[in-house]
């Protein structure tokens, strides 16, 4: 991740390490990580900004938008520069489900609201949101590539995934 490269201490790789071999959750992983970062949320803004969408998403969003089929992003990151790179690239109207940080006097604060205790070791539970979709009628496609998307890839009606996920 990006802001952990430029602005966190090396404590953060090593507790970033250990989330990737499962011996920290997401919790521990970002309120560790975010402890040792000093910087403005203005500063990591500009160092951000220039981030670009996997090729494809523009054309999947616009395709979403013309044929009225919602459209979400579920992640175990923070919904704070999601919503940020979606407000730059245009895309501010798509939903986020992620982990929520909030910028105070004394630092960092963190919220959990999609966590469920079944999935201790994230912060979200992405299978929770998508059952939760699909209680209510749709058919969800989820197109994943990392670690925290393995229960989720178990979950959804039809899977495009990346080599992480095989």
């Amino acid at each position: 991740m990006r802001i952990y490269g430029k602005f966190a201490t090396p404590t953060c790789a090593k507790l970033n390490q250990m989330w990737a071999e499962g011996k920290v959750s997401t919790i521990q992983e970002l309120e560790g990580c975010f402890a040792t970062i000093t910087t403005s949320r203005r500063e990591i803004e500009e160092n951000i900004r220039d981030i670009q969408f996997d090729s494809g998403f523009k054309e999947l969003v616009e395709l979403c938008r013309e044929k009225s089929l919602p459209i979400a992003i579920l992640s175990d990151g923070l919904d704070w520069y999601i919503q940020y790179l979606l407000d730059t690239h245009g895309f501010a109207d798509i939903s986020i489900y992620a982990n929520h940080i909030e910028f105070t006097a004394e630092g960092y604060r963190f919220k959990y609201p999609w966590f469920d205790p079944k999935t201790p070791m994230r912060g979200i539970s992405k299978s929770a949101i998508i059952q939760k979709f699909q209680s209510e009628g749709y058919q969800v496609i989820f197109i994943g590539d990392g670690l925290t998307d393995t229960d989720a890839a178990k979950a959804v009606d039809i899977l495009f995934a990346k080599e992480a996920l095989f």
